[in-house]
């Protein structure tokens, strides 16, 4: 009974979503590695990482909208530029989400105007097309072009995911999530299956993007009883200035990462060749799903969080958030060992054209990945605070690690590349987010760790006397 309540529940439906989301990762993967050719699946990881590089341009809104949505629902009277401010309503400030949401369409229409423009200057300086840069159709640079207009349409809409999770309806976004990312997944393998390879999985994602978007759309009609109308350019000023600190720092996190993770594949492809970056694409592609999955424990309550932070409710956030944080840290080290020990047996069964990295490299980008996986969920759980106090780490990163995984790859390989990364998180990004996540639930960093997994073993001990009690 619990196990079904569990996927009625909007940590249920996050998980749902997010397997399906990242379907190409598990469901749609054997497909493309029997049929996608390795230096267009190589292509395929090139083209993610510019499309990726896209979502730079949100600068951090639509992390800042969950927030500030998630406040003005919950009733606070207005929005501030750092910290939180106490609900002084019974009820949702409607006047306040209008104005917020009129701000955001019109700002997400001027960035996705933007993208279109970086994507054709990507299409002729960053992708290496080599000897596959003719355009017929089903050709990777046919492909290319519609991965391209979909990522426009994504990033005109982006704003619409974040205003449902913050009214609390993240059981019905993710439920839309999933039923769109179905249709991908059926679109792209059928058409993956009849030959037309990257393009087939371009048109699937595309279609993807439209249906969703057409949810998204009817359901903020139905649920948020505001009248979206034009806004003054002096409103749509006055609200970017008030979300604008932890907006351009939420924008530095997300260009740091974004941008390390795109550069580290575009080197690999430009130094190492397309095969190797087919091989480095896969393995990233593979962590990333498992970093998200572990990472709903915590996501999936992240607008909760933000209602207990404007009520004042520490006890409660603590009891939210302690076990489910290191229950994530458990689920990633045991996906981890699945994808080291059974991962190559997995990809031969499947008579894949491509192969993981080499054990040696995987061992290492597994631990490099765990400690960027730890960094992501303390971050998550400090800027429901409304506060960005670590923003030094990312740009640390975002300057020292691009040039240090060149050097690294220019001399050691793909080793090289991935010691680099490892470095610079295991030297400074984990420990200082660490302390802020400790230090805004009221404790120490060790404390806190201890009183993580102390609370997961309280969990599993209930547990165990439950079976007991059964059998």
């Amino acid at each position: 009974m619990k196990f079904i309540k569990y996927f009625h529940s909007a940590t249920g439906w996050l998980a749902i979503a997010l397997f399906l989301r990242l379907g190409s990762g598990i469901l749609l993967l054997p497909l493309m590695l029997r049929y996608v050719p390795e230096n267009q699946l190589g292509l395929w990881y090139v083209f993610l990482s510019v499309g990726n590089a896209a979502v730079m341009i949100d600068l951090g809104f639509s992390k800042t909208a969950i927030r500030s949505v998630s406040a003005l629902w919950a009733g606070a009277g207005q929005l501030t530029a750092q910290g939180v401010v106490l609900a002084d309503r019974a009820m949702p400030n409607y006047g306040g989400v209008r104005d917020l949401l009129a701000a955001m369409r019109l700002l997400y229409l001027l960035m996705a105007l933007v993208v279109a423009l970086y994507l054709i200057i990507a299409d002729y300086f960053l992708i290496p097309w080599g000897a596959v840069s003719d355009l017929t159709p089903n050709s990777p640079r046919f492909a290319w072009y519609v991965y391209a207009a979909g990522q426009v349409v994504t990033a005109y809409t982006r704003w619409q995911i974040p205003v449902l999770s913050g009214i609390g309806k993240m059981r019905l976004s993710q439920q839309y999530v999933a039923a769109s990312t179905v249709i991908y997944l059926g679109t792209a393998a059928f058409l993956l299956v009849i030959g037309y390879e990257l393009l087939g999985i371009a048109i699937g994602q595309l279609v993807q993007i439209v249906l969703g978007r057409i949810l998204f759309a009817n359901a903020l009609k139905r649920f948020v009883p505001v009248s979206l109308t034009r806004i003054s350019l002096s409103k749509l000023f006055s609200i970017v200035s008030t979300i604008w600190p932890n907006t351009w720092r939420h924008g530095c996190m997300i260009l740091s990462g974004t941008l390390v993770a795109s550069t580290n594949t575009l080197i690999v492809a430009n130094q190492l060749g397309l095969e190797q970056a087919s091989r480095f694409g896969l393995s990233q592609q593979l962590f990333g799903l498992l970093e998200q999955l572990a990472g709903i424990l915590v996501a999936a309550k992240i607008a909760d969080l933000t209602a207990l932070q404007v009520q004042g409710k520490l006890d409660a956030m603590r009891r939210m958030v302690l076990p489910r944080l290191s229950a994530s840290w458990l689920l990633f080290s045991v996906g981890a060992f699945v994808i080291i020990l059974i991962g190559p047996s997995i990809l031969h069964l499947l008579d894949s054209k491509t192969s993981l990295l080499t054990p040696a490299a995987l061992q290492l980008f597994a631990a490099e990945r765990f400690f960027q996986f730890n960094q992501n969920q303390h971050v998550r759980l400090v800027v429901t605070t409304n506060r960005i106090p670590f923003l030094t780490g990312y740009i640390v990163s975002m300057l020292l690690v691009p040039p240090l995984a060149w050097l690294g790859a220019s001399y050691a390989g793909i080793m090289g590349l991935i010691a680099a990364n490892f470095i610079v998180q295991w030297l400074y990004n984990n420990p200082v987010s660490a302390f802020h996540a400790a230090n805004d639930l009221g404790f120490g960093v060790m404390e806190y760790y201890r009183a993580a997994i102390m609370s997961l073993a309280e969990k599993f001990g209930r547990l165990k006397s439950m079976c007991t009690v059964v059998l």
